[in-house]
């Protein structure tokens, strides 16, 4: 089990998770297996997404999983992404048991019923049908379930793997929604998140939740220049709104060094981001494991 938060608002989208890893099932079902595991997948900076159920795939580590999967169909954009998750997950969980599993989109896209982008959050998982009928028991294949921000609504928010309880979810709402009606940045709003999944952690002692979280902020003025020219990246950086930016958070760390998502972009996907800041030179340096590169035409 894992928490993962999305949140979007008028100018910036939030995604926030937890990094601990434990076993699922077996004699030693609940220990700790990893306290510092990527759970969150950025596309081309313009959308994140996180994962709770299965932490591998396929033989693979499942952020991985979904990096290489989306290289492979060359995903650029949410909507893309979304059928290759939905299709590649239906055809992954048909071959080994049945899990649970959800991963949750949160980004910019634009939709036909809209003008211009829209922050948007995506639910897909195997534990509800096309009618958005809760199922009792893991289904044969995976659905999708997009939800965009409406002209009236300033935020929405959507928590995935250990839920919050009724009260605090309902806390985080009003709180995120106060800040985005009162034009309060992303920094904020993502330390918002990042309490509420050390809280899970710490005051109510969930064991299979940490509180090592990382954090992803996608402004709209990034994701507007991506669209305009097709350039992706990422900060590591406090949430703003200029660029899309992650931050590691944990007590006592030093923000001079951080780790970050996984990275996918058309072909283009790595991972174990590790980046170095020298503020005495306004120079930072990133560490990556190469996971996948466009194919080069014949």
């Amino acid at each position: 089990m894992t928490q993962i938060i999305g949140a979007i608002t008028k100018d910036y989208v939030l995604l926030a998770s937890d990094r601990r890893l434990t076993l699922g099932d077996g004699p030693r079902a609940g220990e700790l297996f990893d306290d510092d595991t990527c759970k969150l997948v950025s596309l081309c900076g313009i959308c994140g997404i996180g994962y709770t159920g299965l932490a591998s795939i396929e033989g693979q580590s499942t952020h991985q999983w979904i990096a290489k999967n989306l290289a492979g169909a060359g995903c650029r954009d949410a909507a893309s992404a979304d059928r290759t998750i939905v299709k590649c997950a239906t055809a992954a969980f048909a071959s080994v048991r049945r899990w649970p599993q959800a991963f949750l989109m949160a980004g910019w896209a634009p939709f036909v019923k809209f003008t211009g982008l829209r922050p948007h959050l995506c639910l897909i998982t195997n534990m509800m049908d096309s009618s958005q009928r809760r199922a009792h028991a893991p289904l044969e294949s995976f659905a999708s379930f997009r939800k965009a921000l409406r002209d009236e609504e300033s935020s929405c928010c959507e928590v995935i793997g250990l839920p919050l309880s009724i009260h605090r979810a309902r806390q985080l709402r009003r709180n995120i929604d106060r800040l985005a009606q009162r034009l309060i940045g992303p920094k904020e709003a993502l330390r918002l998140l990042v309490d509420e999944i050390i809280h899970t952690s710490v005051a109510e002692k969930q064991s299979t939740v940490g509180s090592k979280v990382l954090g992803f902020c996608i402004p709209r003025k990034s994701a507007e220049a991506y669209f305009k020219t097709g350039r992706a990246g990422m900060l590591a950086v406090q949430p703003n709104l200029d660029a899309a930016a992650f931050t590691y958070f944990e007590d006592g760390y030093s923000e001079l060094q951080q780790f970050g998502p996984t990275f996918v972009c058309g072909g283009t996907a790595f991972t174990d981001v590790k980046t170095e800041n020298d503020p005495s030179r306004d120079f930072q340096s990133v560490e990556v494991h190469l996971l996948s590169l466009p194919k080069r035409k014949p």
